[in-house]
């Protein structure tokens, strides 16, 4: 008989529209590969989640039984709660983020292990379970339990912290308006802070840094930072904050996400007539343009152009015609 690797259950809402629940069965492997959502991801007995790095999974609620395991090295978004029953392995490798809007409740005997990032909204309850931090793991609510090992941090809304990071984040938002993202993000606490890093990418493989932004070194005070960026492209934008000591040491603090549509740039006024005064609509302040004739001969005065048809190079790469009559 064929074995089904996953199970997939199709459950219908009120309103009609299809959603779906994922079930990784009983010893069963399951990958996951570019972006996927689902109303709740269950892992029975053994069973293997990968989301590997440049890819993500949301869901609304996540369930990990007895002796299953997520290896997790892309994002990881769970809109509601997490449980690891008793024996259950979570496992966050060093490229991977986790954010739970809920609490993370980890049964007798689970096993939590944190190499990468991981930003709870809730509480993180794992009083009788094995917790080993390499990564940092931040917890809005309270913490209940005990850190084993490992060189990494964990704060949290309660006292019971291990190696808390130089920099405590109480938040980290990005929004949209037009074709502008602001990132917006707050510290309570910095500690020899050197700086921040904002850094974008659009499949989290290849990053972009944009900007850096001076931290105020060892402060207890409540401190607001805001930084803007136009993307050039449509799509999924991967924002990442870092934060780097005094002396070097550099921690990955958030990565979020937003979708923009970028603004298309065009030619104006359209037709154009000789020597009439030509724009750009979308340039922006450090693009490089370049007018060529039809011999592929640069253009020196790109404001008076004479009848006839040229091509107009943006950055050595983006191609528009620009015909004058």
């Amino acid at each position: 008989m064929e074995k089904y690797i996953i199970t997939l259950l199709i459950v219908l809402n009120i309103g009609g529209a299809n959603a779906q629940s994922l079930t990784v069965g009983n010893g069963d492997s399951y990958t996951v590969s570019g972006s996927e959502s689902y109303t709740s991801v269950e892992l029975k007995n053994e069973a293997v989640l990968n989301i590997p790095n440049g890819t993500m999974l949301t869901t609304s609620a996540l369930i990990v039984n007895n002796n299953a395991i997520i290896n997790l090295d892309g994002i990881l978004i769970i809109n509601g709660n997490v449980t690891v029953k008793n024996d259950g392995s979570l496992t966050v490798n060093n490229t991977g983020t986790m954010e739970v809007s809920g609490d993370l409740t980890a049964n007798n005997n689970s096993n939590l292990t944190i190499d990468g990032n991981v930003q709870i909204d809730g509480n993180l309850n794992a009083a009788n379970s094995n917790i080993i931090v390499n990564g940092t793991v931040t917890v809005d609510g309270t913490f209940t339990g005990e850190v084993s090992s490992g060189t990494g941090s964990l704060t949290s809304g309660n006292s019971n912290n291990y190696n808390p990071l130089p920099v405590k984040l109480l938040y980290a938002k990005a929004t949209t308006n037009n074709n502008t993202v602001t990132l917006e993000w707050s510290t309570s606490a910095e500690l020899n802070n050197s700086y921040f890093t904002i850094q974008t990418s659009s499949n989290m493989s290849e990053w972009i840094e944009l900007t850096k932004k001076q931290g105020v070194g060892t402060t207890n005070l409540t401190t607001v930072y805001k930084s803007s960026f136009e993307p050039t492209e449509s799509g999924i934008v991967y924002i990442r904050l870092s934060q780097t000591d005094y002396d070097g040491t550099t921690e990955t603090l958030k990565i979020l996400t937003v979708e923009v549509t970028a603004q298309k740039r065009s030619i104006y006024p359209m037709p154009l007539k000789s020597g009439q005064e030509w724009h750009i609509k979308g340039l922006q302040e450090n693009d490089q343009v370049k007018v060529y004739n039809t011999t592929m001969q640069i253009v020196q005065d790109q404001k008076n152009l004479d009848k006839g048809f040229y091509y107009l190079i943006i950055n050595d790469e983006e191609v528009h015609k620009l015909i004058v009559k």
